[in-house]
């Protein structure tokens, strides 16, 4: 049974124009018994799609806690009259102790056009159902610098399907954000099963890239 732990973190970033945010540090609130840094933020990208359709405020972290945990994050689009204009969700289900991880809130694109700035909060419960140790996750670089990720159960057991999520970045800059789910059918990615996905279909140049994973039993 998972245990609430009372985290909450809080972040802040700010622009005139979504597409030229100004990054602010996190500020970190917890319980007395939970460690500040237990929750790592290492990049912040604001990462418009290239259709035109919306905007993705992405936050790449670890989990420093000794534990495995599930993460909800809570993405709020706050205009120049600190009104609310829009909230965002999205999840992690169970990410291993000391593994990378990235969260996103994903804003219709006339709402990113009146945002000032975006704040966000973060709420951390215990998992027991991660999957780590049950697969394996590969990238290696394709035709038309498409990333080919390939993902392996090894396990007796089906687990939920690879959920793989990637910034890519030119000269240290965000120029794009893919996500796939490796899986069979469905969320199931069954024992013993590889299959492929890819990656960077509308990325026409980068350098570098970060990739994460979570999978966890279903």
């Amino acid at each position: 049974m998972r245990k609430f732990l009372s985290v909450l973190l809080s972040g802040i970033t700010g622009s005139v124009l979504l597409a030229a945010f100004l990054l602010s540090p996190v500020t970190v609130m917890a319980a007395p018994s939970v460690s500040s840094d237990s929750v790592v933020v290492s990049g912040k990208y604001v990462i418009p799609d290239t259709s035109g359709t919306s905007t993705r405020y992405v936050l790449v972290a670890t989990n420093e806690f000794d534990m495995d945990i599930a993460i909800e994050a809570k993405f709020y689009a706050i205009d120049a009259d600190n009104n609310l204009l829009y909230r965002a969700i999205d999840f992690a289900e169970a990410v291993e102790a000391g593994q990378e991880f990235m969260l996103y809130g994903q804003f219709p694109q006339e709402i990113a056009d009146q945002t000032d700035h975006v704040e966000y909060t973060l709420s951390v419960n215990e998992a027991d159902n991660c999957a780590y140790n049950a697969a394996s996750v590969t990238a290696t670089e394709g035709n038309d610098n498409l990333l080919v990720v390939e993902g392996t159960n090894y396990s007796n057991n089906d687990i939920q399907g690879i959920n793989v999520r990637t910034v890519f970045l030119k000269n240290g800059k965000a120029v794009g954000f893919g996500t796939v789910n490796i899986a069979d059918y469905g969320y199931t990615l069954c024992s013993g099963s590889t299959n492929t996905q890819e990656l960077g279909q509308f990325v026409s140049d980068y350098d570098s890239y970060i990739l994460t994973y979570t999978t966890c039993m279903p």
